[in-house]
């Protein structure tokens, strides 16, 4: 009985490996090709993220020169450095793009500053920093009366008015107190202003008004 269960068992076995023999002949070569394709995927994704960790860490090294140059008042030189991340494609591009309008206003290039925070807030930047931006156009624009696109029902500007409370609040620090009033008020009396920022608005007139005394 233990022969025959032998006898079974090298059959068996035997089989299988002419099995694995043909699916080596027909699969061999495609087989080799996965096992390459791997070993090259690992490596490359290694690569990758190395090569990605420098490039950022080079382009932040751009962006640090590029405010020591603004600070230094050279602004053609900061923005050209900026320019440099800017045409990357960087996780860090819209970041710089930021920075360039900063510098812009320091240099006094308002409309420019203002050209720029409109290119980020409506690209496919990262949701926060287009955000950022249209909170940033909304605050040069009331700070310096220059002109954003008309709000209508198909186009709305989420921030306008949290960005005449800043815009005031920025007056007031500049001691142009008259101003921040006009501008206040102006936004209290809109009609569809909601409570929460009607509250908050009337908050800061309030506060105004005691800070002057």
């Amino acid at each position: 009985m233990s022969e025959d269960l032998s006898i079974f068992q090298e059959i068996d076995e035997s089989l299988k490996a002419e099995k694995l023999e043909k699916f080596l002949t027909t699969h061999g070569n495609l087989l080799i090709i996965i096992c390459v394709g791997i070993v090259f995927a690992v490596a490359f994704s290694g690569w990758w993220k190395n090569h990605v960790k420098e490039e950022n860490a080079n382009q932040t090294s751009i962006l640090i020169q590029a405010s020591e140059l603004a600070d230094a008042k050279k602004y053609d030189e900061a923005i050209a450095k900026l320019q440099e991340v800017e045409k990357s494609s960087s996780s860090l591009a819209d970041i710089a793009k930021l920075r360039h309008a900063e510098i812009l206003i320091g240099d006094n290039k308002f409309e420019q500053a203002l050209g720029l925070y409109k290119e980020i807030s409506s690209s496919n930047a990262d949701k926060a920093l287009r955000d950022l931006a249209a909170i940033n156009a909304e605050i040069l624009a009331n700070n310096h009366n220059l002109p954003l696109p008309p709000q209508n029902s198909s186009e709305t500007r989420p921030f306008n008015n949290f960005a005449s409370e800043i815009g005031a609040v920025n007056l007031l620090n500049q001691s142009k107190n008259k101003d921040a009033k006009a501008s206040l008020e102006a936004l209290s009396g809109k009609k569809d202003l909601p409570n929460s920022e009607k509250q908050r608005t009337t908050e800061l007139l309030d506060y105004m008004k005691g800070s002057t005394k």
